[in-house]
């Protein structure tokens, strides 16, 4: 089965508007997700609440896997 990483803007959008949620249903189904590592940290240096610290502390529990980009990617 072919992977997919989710964007950080992506990860925003759903937690703070709810926007996304069909998107999210739609790549779980197609893929294996696969977490980020730019994600992860892109979205715990912007977590400004503890609201927003918790969720992205729940996705890097999650996140069994990480992605690192490579010199090549």
């Amino acid at each position: 089965m072919p992977w997919a990483i989710i964007d950080t803007s992506v990860y925003i959008g759903h937690w703070e508007r709810g926007t996304h949620q069909r998107a999210f249903v739609d790549v779980r189904r197609a893929f294996i997700v696969r977490h980020s590592a730019v994600v992860l940290s892109e979205l715990r240096r912007g977590a400004r609440t503890p609201e927003a610290e918790r969720l992205v502390d729940a996705l890097f529990r999650l996140a069994r896997v990480q992605w690192e980009p490579t010199p090549d990617d």
